[in-house]
């Protein structure tokens, strides 16, 4: 059941996390001033997991400041339940990235990078001709439209917009489940290891989309490590409901 105090806390954790959102998309946009708009809401919606955690994170350390989560355990609440509604408004958030990009109006070329496509200029009839643009210049250096006779890669592996999609909305539960973790029940060994996990999860990331670009690896492992995470995050749940 949804008490107030599970509302109070969602709410904090989506305003913290909207708030890191809409600053993140800031970020974005005043230092990527080359891309197209669809691009920098590509990245903003990878991003939206980890604003959804900022939020989470946030709510339960305010909570924890005030001696909230410390009069509920008192009470003899589960630490696990007590923070049940700052993951929730924290997903909320964080659901926006996936949401984002399933939906068509942002670009997820930018979270594959790719070396920039080779040029092809040919001398022909006194002037020089682009083969993959179309663009041929005359010995008068005017720019005229030709027909393409090479074909362009196409900018997203075959699949990698779906998986994408896919490990986004895992990550969308899975950070900030993980972040709340580890501020509120990381206890025991496990909570030894988190840090290096979460380290872990966001190299092996880095190095699936980079490898997913250049064609060597399938798109599904894009959604390994947001799966990680989430496995990490329910043990560590697991773990503080037991006696």
């Amino acid at each position: 059941m949804i008490s107030a105090w599970d509302r109070r806390l969602a709410l904090r954790a989506a305003a913290i996390a909207g708030i890191t959102a809409l600053f993140t998309l800031l970020v974005i946009v005043a230092t990527d001033e080359g891309a197209p708009f669809a691009r920098r809401l590509g990245m903003a919606a990878a991003l939206a997991p980890i604003a959804g955690a900022v939020g989470a994170l946030g709510a339960i350390r305010l909570a924890a400041s005030r001696g909230e989560l410390r009069a509920l355990a008192a009470c003899g609440a589960d630490p696990v339940r007590a923070a049940r509604g700052a993951i929730a408004g924290g997903v909320l958030l964080a659901a926006l990235g996936p949401m984002l990009a399933a939906s068509g109006v942002a670009d997820l070329g930018g979270l594959f990078p790719r070396p920039a496509a080779a040029r092809v200029w040919i001398a022909s009839e006194g002037g020089m001709t682009e083969l993959t643009q179309g663009l041929r210049v005359d010995r008068g250096g005017v720019p005229t439209r030709v027909p393409a006779s090479v074909r362009e890669a196409p900018t997203l592996p075959a699949g990698a917009a779906l998986f994408t999609v896919i490990a986004l909305g895992i990550a969308a539960a899975a950070v900030p489940l993980w972040t709340a973790a580890a501020a509120a029940w990381g206890v025991g060994p496990v909570a030894t290891i988190r840090l290096p996990i979460g380290v872990a999860a966001l190299l092996l990331a880095i190095v699936a989309f980079q490898a997913v670009a250049a064609g060597r690896l399938a798109p599904a492992l894009l959604i390994g490590p947001p799966l990680i995470l989430f496995l990490d995050g329910a043990r560590a749940r697991y773990r503080a409901r037991r006696p």
